[in-house]
């Protein structure tokens, strides 16, 4: 399959979503951003109508889309055996358009299950990023694109490192057009931290596009880690909590429960979260010590059960005012947005979910939910201990 006929996925999970969402579309943009060239896939529908309001514009999967002439611009190679002049890892050289002659693919040697490469979008293009990012945060600045091609049930993790003060964005499109935004997005912190997504599919195959934005007119360097982890190989790699070890599951995720109620890292998405056993009411542990600073648990919930959770201090007392701010959400498997929100009932109190006053966390259908906990941006000037208390009523 090439890199301009991407299949979608028929069903996307997801990482790392913090402070994102669907993108806003804004009126600029670049037509030949969204062309899709290269040999015979789909019908073409990868033309992009632009709209008012930050509202997307959904388009049924028949309706007749106005394209572009694909001889508009000249495909470009796209070298990744350049060495950085520091003597770094090789420069990746992204493709400067979402199009499918032009976008260079992301292969690991053989026998490797990761590689890094330097990141140089100085030189590049702005193709209307506002509405690109997938997120709720504007980048105008430029944007790289990659494809990686992902087999079914796969994973991959990608780690960036900036240089300087750039904000890096990271999202992958399953094709070349923004109105096919997923929540696949790494935007979690507006203080030019590093940025880590992880991607992952289920029993379908899929290709997707890789960008690299940022909010720097000026562009950004860096260095672009990327990983294809194997849970079941007894090896922890990148991303992965645990693998084979004690109190550890079949998908290498930390189980907590008993004695062993402390929060085990890494947990920073989805796919890594701490998997709390039982029903509770239990509380366990967990830290944060930077800004921006996510950890996540997972639950089993049955079939009409009602969600609460609370963030205490560790030994289970009011958290006081002497601490970051930090909120906790609940989330279904999947979906950028959580489905209840905890509110800080003031007194020193951190925030609550409490099913009684939350339509989202009561009466759920059976399956995984995640709790997330989050210290908002520049709110973390010392580390803190926390306490998560869990109770899932049927």
């Amino acid at each position: 399959m090439s890199p301009s006929s991407f299949g979608r996925p028929s069903r996307v999970l997801v990482a790392l979503a913090l402070g994102s969402g669907l993108g806003g579309c804004v009126n600029t943009f670049d037509p030949m951003l969204y062309l899709g060239t290269g040999d015979a896939g789909p019908t073409p529908v990868d033309a992009f109508v632009p709209v008012e309001d930050d509202a997307f514009d959904p388009v049924d999967a028949g309706e007749a889309i106005d394209a572009f002439a694909p001889d508009a611009f000249s495909p470009v190679d796209a070298p990744i055996d350049a060495p950085m002049l520091d003597g770094g890892p090789p420069i990746f050289a992204l493709a400067d358009y979402c199009t499918g002659e032009v976008v260079p693919r992301i292969m690991l040697a053989a026998g490797a299950s990761s590689m890094s490469v330097a990141i140089d979008t100085r030189d590049m293009r702005d193709h209307g990023s506002a509405e690109l990012t997938c997120s709720r945060e504007t980048a105008s600045g430029p944007d790289g694109f990659a494809s990686v091609s992902m087999g079914a049930n796969d994973r991959w993790h990608f780690h960036f490192r900036h240089v300087g003060d750039a904000d890096p964005v990271l999202y992958v499109l399953p094709s070349c057009d923004v109105r096919l935004c997923t929540e696949v997005v790494a935007d979690a912190c507006n203080t030019g931290a590093d940025e880590h997504l992880t991607v992952a599919t289920g029993s379908t195959p899929v290709d997707y596009f890789l960008a690299i934005d940022t909010a720097d007119a000026a562009g950004l360097t860096g260095s672009l880690e990327i990983i294809h982890p194997t849970c079941g190989n007894g090896m922890i790699e990148h991303s992965e909590t645990c693998d084979g070890t004690a109190r550890c599951g079949t998908d290498c995720r930390a189980e907590l429960s008993g004695a062993f109620l402390e929060e085990a890292n890494p947990n920073d998405d989805r796919f890594s979260a701490n998997h709390i056993l039982g029903m509770g009411p239990v509380m366990v542990t967990g830290r944060v010590v930077t800004p921006c600073e996510v950890d996540w648990f997972m639950i089993d919930v049955p079939e009409g059960a009602d969600v609460d959770a609370e963030l205490l201090t560790s030994t289970g007392t009011a958290c006081g005012t002497s601490r970051p701010q930090i909120e906790l959400d609940l989330f279904r498997e999947s979906g950028s947005l959580p489905i209840a929100t905890g509110i800080e009932a003031g007194g020193g109190a951190c925030a609550a979910i409490a099913s009684a006053s939350a339509p989202g966390a009561r009466n759920l259908a059976a399956g995984r939910y995640f709790l997330r906990v989050y210290a908002l941006n520049d709110t973390v000037d010392r580390p803190f201990t926390y306490g998560l208390n869990v109770t899932v009523t049927p």
